[in-house]
């Protein structure tokens, strides 16, 4: 506390979270030890209260931007569409070949799994 003074609410809207945090936590300990006149303990209760309504803003927005966040962090680091893996690839191979009644064509083979009746001749 500077000096035992009490700030009023524009000083106390100047603070950064930790340290209304700070002073709210100070105020509180001074109005527990008592021995305050009664005008000092009406004044300290009321920064507190000022203090503690200034770090509920503070949370709040903060608990504002983390949800705003959270929904574009919740896919960072993975892909949407996971590419076919070269296991993917080889599955939809020997399907098409087995379908085609010959699993080991080649890629040379290839046109003419295209016309059956090339094959024949």
């Amino acid at each position: 506390m500077e000096n035992g003074t009490v700030l009023g609410a524009d000083a106390i809207q100047k603070l950064s979270f930790e340290e209304a945090y700070e002073r709210l936590n100070e105020t509180a300990a001074r109005l527990e030890r008592g021995n305050l006149s009664l005008e000092l303990s009406l004044a300290l209760y009321e920064e507190g209260v000022l203090l503690s309504q200034h770090c509920e803003t503070l949370l709040n927005k903060a608990e504002l931007r983390v949800s705003q966040v959270a929904p574009l962090s919740a896919g960072f680091g993975r892909e949407t569409a996971a590419p076919p893996s070269d296991e993917d690839e080889d599955e939809d191979e020997d399907e098409a070949g087995s379908d085609a009644g010959d699993s080991d064509d080649t890629d040379a083979d290839d046109e003419d799994d295209e016309d059956p009746l090339a094959r024949l001749f």
